[in-house]
């Protein structure tokens, strides 16, 4: 009977840090999906068209936001001296045209496109005439006193095929 009650104990306990995470899963999709809306009505607004999203450029936005949060840098260069339109080819992603926002030490992504709207510069890259693509992507590390500048890093990435 005792060891049936510790089962039901640690099947309760697993189960309830699954739900925990997929609830946290599911608000941070919820709160991706809003940015993406969030821009493309912005791209709107300003007679760009719509982007949408694609794994390649994901996977490279994602790539950067990781390096920069793993090796606690803070810059559009990688820390292997790559350019964005370098680890978008890497990521298999042929591009015509292609800009990077990056931010950090925003908690949402909502936080993140309002400092990029707010900033000439990116808000440029926001309104990229003639992109049809777009990756997003958000990296969160456990601060290290004295070592990591920011807990949040964001990197955005807008391009066109070739």
């Amino acid at each position: 009977m005792a060891r049936r009650s510790r089962q039901f104990i640690g099947l309760t306990a697993l189960l309830l840090v699954l739900v925990a995470g997929a609830t946290a899963n599911a608000a941070e999709t919820e709160a991706f999906a809003a940015a993406i809306a969030k821009i493309n009505q912005y791209r709107s607004d300003h007679d760009r068209g719509t982007v949408t999203v694609d794994a390649r450029l994901t996977k490279a936005a994602r790539r950067h936001a990781r390096a920069m949060a793993d090796r606690d840098f803070f810059s559009h260069v990688g820390a292997d001296g790559s350019n964005m339109g370098k680890r978008v080819i890497e990521a298999g992603y042929i591009w015509r045209l292609a800009a990077e926002n990056i931010a950090a030490g925003m908690v949402g992504p909502a936080d993140a496109i309002e400092s990029w709207i707010d900033s000439p510069g990116h808000r440029q890259n926001l309104l990229l005439k003639g992109a049809t693509h777009m990756g997003l992507a958000h990296v969160r590390v456990d601060p290290d006193p004295g070592s990591v500048n920011f807990k949040d890093y964001w990197v955005l990435l807008l391009a066109a095929p070739q």
